[in-house]
């Protein structure tokens, strides 16, 4: 067999010329004005990240344990050394506690046997959520489970669920229980990342901002002081007509322009004293890149 004749080969890269994009830097002195800063990272059990207003009640020690409360005309008329005995003083953190949260669902609750209402669980999720806060600010041991902070976690989660629903079923009792137990309700919001590129770009328009105003109000005090001189020739050219009306015996029918003229150049040259007028001219250039 023949070999067919293969033809010259083309250089296909001398007819499709590769485009290459060239690099360029743009030189800008934003970095030299903005700084742009990272938030601080805030914990999930953090107060500022769950709305507490408030921390913890602090525990007296002379509140007597929450079983031994009924039998309080008793343990009243033993001597001090023996009423201690049963006190939060001699007993766990947990008993302080238990008296904070009888005493704060005993203000939300609906009736005496009430355990099922949402302000219920709302009250009781709030103390055992600033329990466990109080715990990681004051005892780092207890931060180190993990078990506490997933607990902390899903108790907010929960409490704002529960929140939600009391605010569909009944706004009232919502801003209520809000009032009392001292929480801020945050609806849902879309997860934003916080990008340095995104952050800078409203920062600069911040900046432009910023410097838009400073010029108008610059221009503004300008104006302002330009007033002046007109001012000044409207007082002489209403002095002399003043004078002209008084010499062919015409009653004087400026009086009240002249007066008023006068009030608005002593508000100007009183105002421009405080004020340092710059020429727009000279004023500050908008950067850009």
């Amino acid at each position: 067999m023949l070999r067919k004749s293969v033809g010259p080969v083309r250089n296909y890269s001398s007819i499709y010329a590769k485009v290459v994009a060239k690099r360029v830097e743009i030189k800008h002195d934003f970095h030299k004005i903005i700084k742009w800063v990272p938030p601080d990272y805030v914990k999930p059990w953090h107060p500022i990240r769950s709305c507490d207003l408030r921390p913890l009640q602090k525990t007296d020690p002379n509140w007597l344990k929450l079983e031994f409360r009924p039998f309080s005309d008793i343990i009243d008329k033993l001597p001090e050394e023996h009423r201690k005995l049963f006190t939060v003083e001699y007993g766990h953190r947990k008993d302080g506690v238990d008296v904070i949260m009888e005493d704060t669902l005993s203000q939300v609750k609906c009736h005496l046997f009430d355990t099922t209402s949402l302000p219920y669980k709302i009250a009781r999720s709030t103390i055992r959520i600033r329990s466990l806060q109080d715990q990681f600010i004051n005892h780092e041991m207890t931060l180190r489970s993990g078990g506490h902070r997933i607990t902390c976690k899903e108790l907010i989660e929960k409490r704002k669920k529960w929140l939600r629903r009391l605010r569909k079923a009944d706004y009232k009792c919502f801003e209520w229980i809000l009032d009392v137990l001292g929480i801020i309700f945050k609806p849902d919001y879309k997860n934003v990342f916080v990008q340095r590129r995104a952050s800078i770009n409203v920062l600069v328009h911040m900046l432009c901002n910023e410097i838009r105003d400073k010029k108008m109000k610059e221009y503004k005090n300008l104006l302002e002081y330009e007033k002046i001189p007109f001012l000044e020739m409207k007082l002489t050219t209403l002095n002399k007509i003043k004078e002209d009306e008084s010499s062919i015996n015409i009653p004087c029918s400026v009086d009240e322009d002249i007066a008023a003229t006068k009030k608005m150049l002593d508000n100007l040259k009183k105002g421009s004293d405080a004020i340092t007028i710059h020429p727009v001219a000279e004023s500050s250039r908008l950067i850009t890149s």
